[in-house]
């Protein structure tokens, strides 16, 4: 069984941005946003998998730039750990 995500998997190039700039929320924030946003009119969007992926990292992130603020319901159930090899692929 493969232990990575599908953003790991599909997208490395985003898991070396995140890594390059999870230590400072504002960096994160500001690449999270533009890779969730079409500033270019030519994306065509993420499989439905890894779009949960980046939805749940924007969550998680947005929890930890505001640890005072009353909770956000973050869904662990719809992030993937681990890929099921029994599973349609991605694409």
């Amino acid at each position: 069984m493969d232990s990575r995500s599908y953003v790991e998997i599909e997208f490395p190039h985003i898991v070396k941005g995140l890594t390059d700039t999870w230590k400072n929320p504002r960096e994160s924030r500001v690449y999270l946003d533009d890779l969730v946003t079409d500033q270019r009119g030519e994306r065509i969007g993420f499989p439905p998998p890894v779009f949960e992926e980046l939805m749940f990292l924007h969550d998680l992130l947005w929890q930890i730039r505001h640890p005072d603020a009353d909770r956000v319901d973050i869904y662990m159930d719809s992030f993937r750990y681990a890929v099921n090899p029994g599973k349609e692929p991605l694409f």
